[in-house]
């Protein structure tokens, strides 16, 4: 999470437990390369160990939009995120943005992935952001902070 600068660029600091992603075949791992087409679809293992009777976040946003090396103000992508997620079963929780599979632009690099779970404060929860379909071209989903939507709900990176 250092070595990528995907602490201080998305979040505060090292997540305490890390997380296991399975897309289709490939284990996703912290900075390991995959290939856009095996990111076509969610994947098909999120865990991460959850607490009895809690409920938690799980994104999937990507900071380096247009890309790594040109970042703006509103730098960050929201490709995935379901909320009111009771322990481990997030195929059940609450999806505000539907998956979109990272997308990648022609000559501009490697781009970064994040996955990220953050435990909710008071169990289910009452969310007011927009639902987000899974329409590629949404600009909500480039005026998207992790950081800021983490806050405003008081949610604890796992």
């Amino acid at each position: 999470m250092t070595v990528n600068d995907i602490v201080g660029d998305v979040i505060e600091c090292t997540p305490q437990f890390g997380l296991r992603r399975i897309l289709v075949e490939n284990i996703v791992d912290y900075g390991n390369i995959i290939d856009s087409t095996d990111c076509l679809s969610p994947p098909v293992v999120v865990e991460w160990p959850a607490e009895k009777d809690a409920y938690y976040t799980l994104s999937l946003v990507g900071p380096d939009y247009p890309s790594r090396y040109n970042r703006t103000e509103n730098t960050e992508w929201n490709y995935w995120l379901v909320a009111n997620i009771f322990g481990n079963k997030w195929s059940k929780g609450e999806v505000l943005a539907e998956y979109i599979g990272p997308h990648l632009f022609k000559n501009l690099g490697f781009h970064r992935y994040v996955f990220l779970v953050y435990r909710q404060p008071i169990g289910a929860m009452k969310f007011d952001e927009p639902h987000l379909d899974n329409t590629i071209n949404d600009k909500a989903r480039g005026k998207f902070c992790i950081r800021k939507f983490a806050a405003k709900y008081g949610l604890g990176l796992l």
